[in-house]
Order: structure tokens, then sequence, then C-alpha cells
């Protein structure tokens, strides 16, 4: 655990392989659920590792997100850059393959990182494991691991909020 997750951050940047069924379920549960709680003024992004840009999440990413009332079919994927990984305050990644990414393309990157799950509430440091190609189970499967993350983030920002 870093000292970048003992403040309050003004971007959060939620990173994947493609940019395309994870982080963008991510980056839409983590932008609605943070309004939700009165952080609406913390910004929620979303990047690939694999260099996929400007491509919709997959439908049934969409269509996982749209089962708990979030519309994710606006977003498009965007590689990860390294104005990006410099300007947010977190990056929450889906798996540990994804950290070591970071370590290895923007080291300097690294220490405000760590994994979505380390906010899982039964399972602190779980993994998002990739639904793409699947059944749809895997994709509400991944869905309900991000979206019990993000709500412990939320909760942890809510009791821990002398910002």
């Amino acid at each position: 655990m870093t000292d970048a997750f003992f403040q309050k951050p003004d971007e959060i940047l939620v990173i994947c392989t493609g940019n395309i069924c994870r982080s963008p379920m991510g980056e839409g549960i983590l932008r609605d659920r943070l309004r939700d709680a009165g952080f609406g003024d913390i910004r929620v992004a979303s990047a690939g590792t694999s260099g996929w840009d400007n491509h919709p999440p997959t439908p049934e990413a969409v269509r996982a997100c749209g089962e708990i009332g979030i519309d994710i079919s606006g977003l498009r994927s965007a590689p990860l850059e390294t104005e990006m990984a410099e300007r947010a305050d977190w990056i929450l990644a889906m798996e540990a393959i994804h950290l070591r990414y970071l370590e290895r393309a923007f080291p300097g990157s690294r220490k405000k990182a760590d994994l979505l799950g380390r906010f899982h509430p039964v399972e602190p440091g779980m993994a998002v494991p990739d639904p793409y190609g699947e059944p749809f189970s895997a994709f509400r499967d991944a869905r309900d691991r991000i979206l019990r993350s993000v709500e412990g983030l939320v909760a942890a920002l809510t009791v821990n909020n002398p910002f």
C-alpha cells in the first residue's frame, strides 16, 4: 500500500488489456458510484495495455452494466499512454499482469497503482478475470467483482473522508 491511496484522488484511471470489457465497466461503475456518494468531482477514465483505440465496449459489457442501470455504450477504448499514467492519482488494474506492464512501461506510475480488487470487501486483492470470448455469465461475474470492489473503494473514501 502506497501513500497515494491515503489521499483523495483528483483522477482515477482504470486499466485492463483491451479497454473493451473490464476497464470500461470499471469506469462506468466507478463514475456512477462516486457521483452517488458525493465524489462526483473525481474524474474517472480507462485505458488498455494492448493499444486498442476508439473501439466501443463489447455488447456483453454494455449489457452487463445495463442490468445495473449504467450505460457504458458511449465509451471508447484508448491505449494507455504516458500522459494518462502521469495525470492519474490512482491507477486501478484488473490483474497483476497489468501492474507488471506499468512497472515496465511507466515505472514512475507503479507507486500509485494497485489492483481494483484491493478494495473488494470479502477478497481484498483479488483479480478480475478477462471475460472476453467467454459466455455472458463471465461478464456478469466480472461486473459483480468490479461492482463489489468499487463499493469497497467508495466506502473507504466515505469512512476515511478527511478530504
